[in-house]
């Protein structure tokens, strides 16, 4: 099968699940030929499996005031003038299908409003949460008693914006003939967002690349992920700061930075005496070391859709201590490759000295974890789940099928 990709992600988790996804489907004899907006070079190449259009869109980010104004219109226009540009092109590709990804600043791509001659199918990660979840409210609700003269012509401003997001994201996500999500949470999150089901296609993780190494542990804490609110950096210093002293480091290593935040995370840290380093853009071979050589991993991200960082951890050897939120509760298991805690830092405290304690308890707990990702979690089950929907939704836009 030739198989048409369109994607708009920087480099991450998100990119590595299609980059896994990518090899499996090449690995098992199908061709794929990609579409993408410009991006910055990184070390997910995706070229190596087959040819990739760069077709640039206009949007340019702009700190003036005009710009935050205009930003979120001007964004759509030129996101839709690029999916419009691209579309024909996919159609006269000669591809069986389109395989579309998630959208920076758009989670839903407008890719399939666009594409009309061939079976359309999404893997959707997660809905635009922002929409969807309290960051600290719904966006949908008005500020509330004593909110500032700033904060209601913020809310005045942004509310319609919001809105027509909301339409537009439902109106991209109707356009495609299957729903893939990555767990049972991110199904559910689709139905409550979309009134729409979505499949479950578990994403895997490459054991050869996230290896395990006989290296002797040491008494830190490695935290991986956006430093941002949804990532739950603050809550992993909180959680530092609880444990008994001396404390262990905490070394977190991001892609992306909300300077904002990280701002106000510095003084936290420092008034909970945590030694907090922050670590931008580590390549591949130095987050790797990290997951070797820590103590243990923390995720204290809030209602994570799936969560790849738990997953490579284990792959290295490295248990996790992780918040028993979103679809964390279906990859980490209790006592097999982690300890599930409440979201307070006294708990998450309890159980990172749990570990770090307990070197042996620890060490074992590592390699449990291991085994339990090469057994269940490989990218080979990943690519084949992958290719039964991909094949299925083909079949079933075929004259003559019951679908068709």
């Amino acid at each position: 099968m030739k198989i048409a990709v369109w994607h708009y992600l920087p480099f991450g988790g998100a990119k590595r699940a299609l980059f896994d996804h990518l090899k499996g489907l090449v690995e098992l004899g199908h061709h794929v030929e990609i579409w993408q907006p410009a991006l910055p070079k990184d070390d997910l190449d995706l070229s190596q499996f087959g040819p990739v259009h760069v077709v640039p869109q206009g949007f340019e980010e702009r700190p003036d005031l005009k710009s935050a104004l205009t930003r979120f219109p001007r964004m759509m226009k030129e996101f839709k003038a690029h999916a419009a540009k691209v579309g024909p092109m996919i159609d006269a590709s000669g591809c069986d299908l389109l395989f579309a990804n998630n959208s920076l600043h758009f989670n839903t791509p407008f890719i399939g409003r666009y594409v009309h001659r061939m079976p359309k199918v999404v893997y959707l990660q997660d809905p635009f949460r922002a929409l969807y979840e309290p960051m600290p409210k719904l966006p949908l609700l008005p500020p509330g008693p004593g909110a500032s003269l700033k904060a209601k012509i913020k809310d005045a401003v942004y509310w319609p914006q919001y809105r027509k997001l909301a339409w537009e994201e439902l109106e991209s996500i109707r356009s495609y003939d299957l729903v893939l999500c990555n767990s049972y949470f991110s199904r559910e999150a689709i139905l409550r967002a979309f009134g729409i089901s979505a499949s479950v296609c578990y994403l895997g993780i490459d054991v050869d690349h996230f290896r395990y190494a006989p290296k002797p542990r040491e008494r830190y804490v490695f935290g991986l992920g956006t430093c941002g609110p949804m990532k739950g950096v603050r809550e992993a210093i909180l959680a530092i700061g609880a444990m008994r002293e001396p404390r262990p480091k905490l070394v977190w290593s991001a892609n992306m930075v909300d300077e904002i935040y990280l701002a106000e995370l510095i003084p936290l840290a420092k008034s909970l005496k945590v030694d907090f380093q922050l670590e931008r853009m580590l390549p591949d071979a130095e987050v790797e070391r990290h997951l070797q050589t820590a103590g243990a991993l923390i995720y204290t991200s809030r209602l994570e859709p799936f969560g790849l960082v738990p997953l490579e951890a284990n792959a290295c050897g490295l248990p996790v201590v992780a918040v028993a939120e979103g679809g964390v509760r279906e990859t980490v298991k209790n006592g097999i490759n982690g300890i599930l805690s409440d979201p307070s830092p006294a708990a998450l405290a309890k159980a990172l000295e749990e570990l770090l304690d307990n070197p042996e308890k620890r060490d074992l707990l590592g390699a449990s974890a291991r085994t339990y990702v090469v057994e269940n979690w490989g990218t080979g089950n990943a690519a084949r789940a992958l290719e039964s929907f991909l094949l299925g939704a083909a079949e079933n836009s075929r004259p003559g099928s019951n679908n068709a």
